[in-house]
């Protein structure tokens, strides 16, 4: 057994319940503004991305998760420490959008789209192992979102 969980328009979903949306408030040269907004309409992050000459700065302007979940970033790359675990997510090729979920070191998940082009209509989907918690799976989709406003693909534009 699996849990799926969807992803369309900068909107993510766990058993068709929605979780929450990442939005862009602000996007300025060198410096855009994010946000993550759960389904009661709260901010649970609020961050903005610092580019920099051969670094990327992520910057948390309000962080409204657990004080167990602790953000780490080295360099261009980042994760979350949580229960002693480090959560993390591999994109194995740049050009593909196809994403893994880790922790420690053990594949937990992925997408079920292996594509190398993706529509801004299309719905992505990932599946994880089902001894993996509602909570863990939220935990990685916000690393997702994360992810994608560094790299500075598409999210939803508000």
């Amino acid at each position: 057994m699996e849990t799926i969980v969807l992803y369309k328009y900068g909107e993510f979903y766990l058993n068709n319940q929605f979780l929450f949306e990442t939005n862009v408030i602000r996007k300025w040269f060198v410096r855009e503004k994010y946000q993550i907004i759960d389904a009661f309409g709260k901010v649970q992050l609020f961050f903005y991305i610092k580019h920099g000459f051969g670094f990327n700065k992520i910057v948390f302007l309000e962080n409204n998760f657990s004080l167990l979940y602790e953000f780490v970033q080295k360099k261009n790359s980042f994760y979350w420490i949580y229960n002693e675990h480090i959560y993390y997510i591999k994109q194995p090729f740049s050009f593909s959008y196809k994403i893994e979920f880790y922790r420690d070191n053990e594949l937990i998940g992925s997408s079920l789209k292996n594509s190398f082009w993706k529509s801004y209509f299309d719905q992505l989907s990932f599946s994880f192992l089902n001894f993996i918690t509602d909570e863990e799976i939220e935990l990685y989709l916000i690393l997702y979102a994360i992810h994608y406003a560094f790299l500075e693909l598409e999210i939803k534009i508000t």
